[in-house]
Formats: C-alpha cells, sequence, structure tokens
C-alpha cells in the first residue's frame, strides 16, 4: 500500500477501521463469540478474549498510522487541501481527466503531496502497508 493510496482513500480506510473496532467490541456474547474469534484453529477451545485483545492490538496499529496521515493533512497548505478532497470526492481523477476540477498542475500538487506524506511517514518509522485492512 503506498502512502497515495492511503491519502487517496484516508475517509474510507478511516471509516473501516472504526467499524472493525466496533464490530470487535460489540460482537454478540454466547457461544457463536467463541466460534467466531477462535476461527481458523483445530481442536481446542477458543480464548474469545485473548483473540478480541490481538485485534484490538492490530486496529490499534492501523489507527495509529491512520491517524498520523490525518495529522498530516491538517497541516496542508489551503490549496493543498482543496486538491486532496477533491481527490477524495472524485477518486477516478488522473492525468487524462476532462473535469474542470482537475488538471496537470492539480495533479502535480497531489503527486507532491503523496510524495510529502511517504517522506513524513518514513520521518515517523511508519509505513503505508501498516493499513493494510
Amino acid at each position: 500500500m503506498t502512502a497515495a493510496y492511503l491519502l487517496a482513500n484516508l475517509p474510507r480506510l478511516m471509516r473501516e477501521a472504526e467499524e472493525a473496532r466496533e464490530a470487535v467490541l460489540y460482537a454478540g456474547g454466547g457461544h457463536g463469540e467463541a466460534v467466531i474469534f477462535a476461527g481458523g484453529r483445530s481442536g481446542g477451545h477458543g480464548d474469545p478474549t485473548a483473540r478480541r485483545a490481538l485485534l484490538l492490538l492490530d486496529l490499534a496499529e492501523r489507527e495509529h498510522l491512520l491517524r498520523k496521515v490525518f495529522d498530516f493533512c491538517c497541516a496542508l497548505t489551503d490549496e493543498e487541501k482543496r486538491v486532496v478532497v477533491t481527490k477524495w470526492r472524485m477518486p477516478w481523477l488522473g492525468w487524462n481527466s476532462r473535469s474542470k476540477l482537475w488538471n496537470p498542475s492539480k495533479m502535480r500538487t497531489w503527486l507532491d503531496v503523496a510524495t510529502n506524506l511517504n517522506r513524513y511517514l518514513q520521518a515517523q518509522n511508519l509505513s503505508a502497508g501498516g493499513a493494510a485492512g
């Protein structure tokens, strides 16, 4: 997963992380819970509490990365923010787009922001691949 992908899909990735956290925290009780969270292992009884803890740890890493990307977005200039929000609203835009809202100048700005995000994440010792869900 690249920094450009994280940047382009940040709202969706944040929403999915929140939904995943809620699914882990508020999963139904009873015997079904043990089956769901013990999945993949043959034999023995699952430990649903431990499984939840491991899932929450994985989610915490992903959420930390997404928060850093969000913090990066908050520090952008107004023009850079406009370009990022335009990309969020119209993800199909690229070099060949024939939209009045997107031109080569905006595409260059987008690429510069994505490059700067990659540098920012590297300086924070984070990897864009950590948000894979």
